[in-house]
C-alpha cells in the first residue's frame, strides 16, 4: 500500500482488534472516521459531484427575486382590482399566479 495514512490507520485498527477493543468504541469510531475522511478527500469524486451540483442550478438568485416581485405585484393588483371578492378567491388567485410564474 502506497498511502501511508491509510496504512497507518489500518494498522491501528488491526492492533485494536488484536487488543480486543481495549481502547473502547470511541477510539475505533474515531479511527474509522479518520479513515473515511481521508479516503473521501483523496480518492473519491465526492467534492467534484458537489461542485457539479452547485453549478447545475438553473435559476439564479436574480431570477428568483424577479419572479417573487412579479408574484407580489400580481397579488396586489388582484386585491386592489377586486376588493369585494371573498378571501378564498384571493388564495386561489395567489396560487394560480404562483403556478403561472413558476
Amino acid at each position: 500500500m502506497e498511502d501511508e495514512t491509510i496504512k497507518g490507520l489500518i494498522e491501528l485498527l488491526l492492533l485494536e482488534t488484536q487488543a480486543k477493543g481495549r481502547n473502547g468504541k470511541a477510539y475505533v469510531s474515531s479511527l474509522l472516521s479518520a479513515l473515511s475522511a481521508h479516503y473521501i478527500q483523496n480518492y473519491s469524486n465526492y467534492r467534484d459531484l458537489q461542485d457539479a451540483s452547485a453549478k447545475s442550478v438553473k435559476i439564479g438568485k436574480s431570477q428568483i427575486d424577479k419572479k417573487y416581485v412579479l408574484w407580489v405585484l400580481g397579488v396586489i393588483i388582484w386585491n386592489y382590482g377586486f376588493p369585494i371578492v371573498p378571501p378564498l378567491y384571493d388564495v386561489i388567485m395567489a396560487m394560480l399566479l404562483k403556478h403561472i410564474l413558476s
